[in-house]
């Protein structure tokens, strides 16, 4: 399913790595949209949509969103249901039906974003020493490198900003 990005052609574009509580706990904000508007409700807005669409093989799966509504928050930044929802299947593109968050069992998470070019931060949850220990590392990689100073800054601003989310909102309530 996920020779479908085409990653063997993808670029490395920048990495982090934190810490947070147990594996467990960390890699829980990755599973669902359930959480999105009460725990997000600043950061994404409370109008986000806490609903997915779940695709699974055995252990892993693809979470979607389903809101294609023009105008809501959810449509316009998960949008990519909206634009194929009354199409032929066969003009249906790649890029949006491996849009959304994957979940690779058991610890690692594969987001799509935009910013700055199409683009994904890779997250690998690892127990740490201790029961209530663990370390994440992020890779965003990209389709391609960025080509302009400015769409640089704005995939950089796009990976700390969502680094920012998981550190202060997802491991902080875990």
């Amino acid at each position: 399913m996920l020779s479908t990005f085409g990653f063997k052609d993808w670029k490395f574009f920048s990495k982090r790595q934190f810490k947070g509580p147990n594996w467990k706990l960390s890699y829980d904000g990755y599973l669902g949209y359930y959480h999105v508007p009460v725990l997000h409700g600043e950061t994404f807005g409370r109008d986000m949509t806490n609903r997915g669409v779940y695709f699974t093989w055995g252990p892993h799966q693809h979470i979607k969103t389903p809101a294609m509504t023009p105008g809501h928050v959810a449509t316009e930044t998960l949008g990519y249901m909206a634009a194929i929802a009354d199409r032929p299947e066969d003009e249906w593109d790649l890029e949006t039906l491996s849009y959304g968050v994957w979940t690779v069992f058991p610890c690692i998470s594969i987001a799509s974003f935009g910013g700055g070019g199409r683009g994904v931060m890779i997250s690998q949850v690892i127990p740490g020493e201790r029961v209530g220990e663990s370390t994440t590392f992020q890779y965003y990689i990209m389709e391609n490198l960025p080509a302009t100073q400015d769409l640089a800054e704005s995939a950089e601003e796009q990976f700390a900003f969502l680094q920012e989310v998981v550190e202060r909102e997802d491991i902080a309530q875990a």
